[in-house]
């Protein structure tokens, strides 16, 4: 996304980090993680709008499913923003002296002025890490994204392996 390297933004890993609850948060991405986080914000008090290219959030997953997920997170404040082409990011103002951070600006491809938010979190791109695990002398066969292969089952291409997350 160009200018999210020039701004300060959280992932999953670093957002609880974080000292002060965000007024505005903006999410990149409408997958479990991006939701999750959504949801607990949404409940902490937080504004929060998630975005995503995709059409619907948590397009990956059962339609069914996700339409109850989707329902519940909109309960509780979350307000989703998808088919979004994120057109760049930048640093706007000067840090508060209270959060002693930058406001940052979202930008949009369509239809749209810029929107202003206090913490980015993106929850957008994970790639999996199955290097030097040995799956192939395992039998487990992963998909062309590098994904591991699984069933409804959650099952692998060896039947005595499961996997979830993230690495399939």
């Amino acid at each position: 996304i160009p200018g999210l390297a020039g701004v300060p933004y959280r992932t999953n890993a670093t957002v609880f980090n974080l000292t002060a609850l965000p007024a505005r948060l903006a999410i990149i991405g409408a997958g479990p993680i991006g939701c999750e986080l959504a949801q607990a914000f949404a409940l902490f008090g937080s504004e929060v709008h998630v975005y995503d290219l995709a059409p619907v959030p948590l397009a990956r997953e059962d339609p069914d499913a996700a339409a109850i997920v989707i329902a519940a997170l909109e309960k509780d404040g979350v307000t989703f923003h998808c088919s979004r082409d994120l057109a760049s990011v930048a640093a706007v103002g000067s840090p508060s002296s209270a959060s002693r951070r930058v406001q940052v600006e979202l930008s949009f491809r369509s239809s749209g002025g810029p929107e202003k938010f206090d913490e980015i979190l993106v929850c957008a791109g994970r790639s999996p890490n199955v290097e030097g695990m040995g799956l192939d002398a395992a039998g487990v066969e992963l998909t062309k994204e590098g994904r591991v292969a699984i069933n409804d089952s959650l099952q692998t291409t060896n039947p005595s392996v499961y996997a979830v997350g993230d690495v399939c």
